[in-house]
């Protein structure tokens, strides 16, 4: 019997990632840890970062179409930085260069950047997953074999559109031959303190009612993917926390 969350991931049988970031008004606050930025400019630098990082995963040394990627943003709107899924190569392409002060050291470098620090009106969190939703639906019809579309969802509060519980459980019934689509949430918050990692309760959480919702959303990491992450060191994660953010990994691991 096939193990689910197995398939191989190559050019013939590509994954996508889809990032939904907040930009919401309420990303104008400061950023626990931050070098005096806003939870936006702060978000903006990691996403930009993490981006650089997939790049380089699928550098051989030319860069070859592992992934596709998503960046929707939700704020005053919500939209998609690349009008949808994109190849990394062409992703790569688009890359403008800038010089972006780290959040937590305060040190100014050439980065390359595709998401600007945004931070304006309401929080359409369901509207975003169900954007979501439409373009990994998509993906599954066209690459059914595939490694399942990964979703990461990263923001600092409460939807103003509805439940978005409801709205990502529709998400995560999204299924390919090897599994169902993974979400996975980032509380970004204003406290100061450590990471929470990969809590396998709510209890591990702070008393916090956006947190604990983010739980409940998100999935359960496949043991599959827990085994490979044991086998590569506790080094090894597929998001890199930063202080401060909370991630709502259901299950722990």
């Amino acid at each position: 019997m096939r193990v689910p969350y197995s398939a191989d991931i190559d050019r013939s049988n590509p994954t996508c990632f889809v990032f939904l970031i907040d930009q919401s008004a309420s990303m104008q606050e400061h950023y626990a840890g931050a070098a005096g930025q806003s939870k936006a400019e702060a978000l903006a630098y990691q996403i930009n970062n993490l981006l650089a990082e997939l790049i380089v995963k699928c550098s051989r040394p030319e860069i070859r179409d592992y992934f596709h990627l998503a960046v929707i943003g939700y704020g005053p709107k919500v939209h998609s930085v690349f009008g949808g899924l994109m190849p990394v190569s062409e992703v790569e392409r688009q890359a403008r260069i800038e010089s972006r002060v780290d959040p937590l050291t305060g040190a100014a470098a050439l980065t390359p950047v595709w998401v600007n620090a945004l931070a304006d009106g309401m929080t359409p969190m369901c509207a975003a997953l169900a954007q979501a939703q439409s373009l990994v639906e998509e993906w599954v019809l066209a690459h059914p074999r595939c490694f399942p579309p990964i979703v990461i969802n990263l923001t600092d509060g409460e939807a103003n559109d509805g439940q978005p519980v409801d709205s990502a459980r529709r998400l995560t019934g999204v299924k390919s031959d090897d599994g169902f689509v993974l979400l996975f949430n980032g509380h970004l918050s204003s406290v100061v303190g450590g990471a929470i990692e990969f809590p396998g309760a709510a209890a591990d959480l702070p008393m916090d009612a956006y947190a604990r919702t983010l739980f409940e959303m998100s999935s359960v990491i496949p043991s599959a993917m827990q085994n490979k992450a044991q086998q590569r060191g506790n080094s090894y994660r597929l998001w890199r926390a930063w202080n401060g953010v909370q991630l709502g990994f259901h299950g722990g691991g």
